[in-house]
């Protein structure tokens, strides 16, 4: 579970969490590797969420003598976002059956959680299995395990059925992501950096869900995304594609933990790995869990209710001979040349 695998909130203050940031950041990284003459790739790599991350812009159009790491705050607001959110979702208690309060940005992933529940039918169940909470009424329909969340956006409260526990691993990273991508690149960042305005481009990484925008993200190559690992073994001539205010998310049958339907307890027996791109990493993520977990076919007739409409990418194959691809849109992504 995604709240037991964070860290227990030990770091009680914002200045804390923020000397935390710092000492297992390498953002001391200004890895010199230029971009134009004038500009600089600064990097932050840090552990969340049990993955490994990384928070990266490019410093361009330099004045002479001007020092790149003014844009450095800007970074640290990003894993600063990354790391209060840790510290909300290992605060998260057990289920009891009475109502709790949560700030808008947990609400917010807590409803998002539940319309991937009602969306998915019960692949993916964030309050894991068990009964529902009581309704006033007829139960609405629906899998049980949706209801097991009651959410007030009126009071800022959730309530969790009796024994629920929260289990966002198909969506706590994206999110993350997409918090610390606003933080970047809010006005408030660019207050940490002496009145310096925050970055025009960003790419966070978490794992393998990653997040760009804005513009120069990798020197001499723009936003092009290489082949993931193990599609890259699989067919050495797969294109990389272009990655543009966007997210990609990949999930595999041979990851681990396994991604698993929550209605049967089981994981995909074939050998497949998913692809998904949209707009956030929140939804790049459970959209590439749930497409892993149905295979193309169920997959398709669920992304009929998708908006934005996603890009996805099934990709069938163990290694003996060149893999099975079966698509999503995702001609619509530019690719690279042959």
């Amino acid at each position: 579970m995604i709240a037991n695998l964070c860290p227990t909130p030990a770091q009680t203050s914002a200045a804390q969490r923020m000397g935390m940031a710092m000492g297992i950041a390498l953002w001391l990284a200004l890895l010199g590797v230029p971009v134009r003459a004038d500009s600089r790739v600064l990097a932050l790599t840090f552990q969340a969420l049990g993955a490994e991350g990384e928070i990266r812009t490019v410093v361009h159009d330099l004045a002479p003598g001007a020092d790149p790491k003014s844009q450095a705050p800007a970074l640290d607001a990003g894993l600063a976002a990354i790391r209060d959110f840790e510290a909300q979702l290992a605060k998260v208690p057990p289920g009891d059956g009475t109502p709790h309060p949560f700030d808008e940005r947990m609400l917010s992933l807590l409803d998002r959680a539940q319309g991937a529940c009602f969306w998915s039918e019960g692949i993916l169940a964030p309050f894991g299995r068990g009964p529902a909470l009581p309704a006033k009424g007829p139960q609405p329909e629906g899998p049980a395990a949706c209801f097991r969340i009651a959410i007030d956006r009126k009071k800022a409260t959730a309530t969790l059925a009796e024994g629920a526990i929260l289990d966002l691993r198909e969506l706590a990273a994206g999110y993350a992501i997409d918090l610390a991508v606003a933080a970047i690149r809010s006005g408030a960042a660019a207050g940490t950096a002496g009145g310096t305005a925050p970055p025009d481009n960003g790419w966070v990484r978490l794992g393998a869900i990653q997040r760009s925008f804005g513009i120069d993200l990798k020197p001499k190559v723009g936003k092009w995304v290489d082949p993931p690992e193990p599609i890259r073994r699989l067919d050495p001539e797969f294109r990389g594609f272009y990655l543009s205010d966007r997210a990609l998310a990949v999930a595999a049958s041979t990851d681990e933990p396994p991604h698993l339907d929550q209605r049967s307890a089981t994981a995909p027996t074939a050998a497949i790995t998913v692809l998904a791109v949209t707009d956030l990493a929140v939804d790049a993520q459970l959209l590439a869990a749930t497409m892993l977990i149905t295979g193309s076919r169920s997959g398709e007739l669920r992304l009929g209710s998708v908006q934005p409409n996603p890009s996805i990418l099934w990709v069938y194959g163990s290694g003996n001979g060149l893999p099975l691809y079966i698509e999503h849109s995702w001609s619509a992504l530019q690719r690279r040349a042959p």
